[in-house]
């Protein structure tokens, strides 16, 4: 229980019996309630994130020196998702491409209509820097990869919109997004601009 300036509030979780898990937070002196859809608020949190992220890059991007490079990734039939998949393949990319060609990425998880994930991720790379394909170079080998040139970083958040995918149920224990940007501050300074 939390005590502040006079107001209990205990939480409860309550699973509804299709793993959606809602926190309910109840006021005991008055015993009103509020649900907050945790799942809801995931979605929430990721949509803020990735586009925070495309307004930055925006502004660090230099198509003179730079590449914008769109991965999907997706499990075939015989494999499904399972915890670390995605940190794996980025973990191999990163040793792959030299730490000062490797500026900044962001991935979404999404629901496919046939009820498994798959990754869609950005990254924005010093221009010439070569991109395995995942499936091929062995870094991805629970599926199919595609690899395509970006057109802008605001393009992974059409990603976010999709109808299904808000309807659709994430495996258990599954991130849903990440961002990264370097620390190299000479690419930084040009989002203080």
């Amino acid at each position: 229980m939390n005590k502040k300036q006079g107001l209990v509030l205990y939480q409860q979780s309550i699973n509804d019996g299709r793993r959606k898990m809602i926190l309910r937070l109840i006021n005991l002196f008055s015993r009103e309630y509020l649900d907050i859809n945790t799942k809801n608020s995931r979605l929430n949190r990721m949509i803020r994130r990735i586009v925070a992220w495309a307004k930055l890059t925006k502004d660090i991007y230099d198509p003179e020196t730079m590449r914008l490079v769109m991965v999907t990734l997706t499990y075939s039939p015989e494999h499904t998702w399972e915890k670390n998949h995605i940190r794996d393949y980025l973990q191999a990319l990163r040793r792959y491409i030299p730490k000062e060609d490797f500026y900044s990425y962001a991935w979404v998880a999404e629901m496919q209509k046939r009820g498994e994930v798959h990754y869609h991720i950005y990254l924005i790379v010093k221009k010439g820097t070569d991109i395995p394909k995942p499936d091929e170079s062995g870094m991805w080998e629970w599926g199919a990869s595609r690899i395509e040139t970006g057109k802008s970083p605001y393009y992974l958040v059409k990603y976010l919109g999709k109808e299904y995918q808000k309807q659709g149920e994430y495996p258990k224990g599954i991130r849903i997004f990440a961002v990264w940007l370097t620390k190299d501050e000479t690419i930084i300074s040009r989002a203080a601009r």
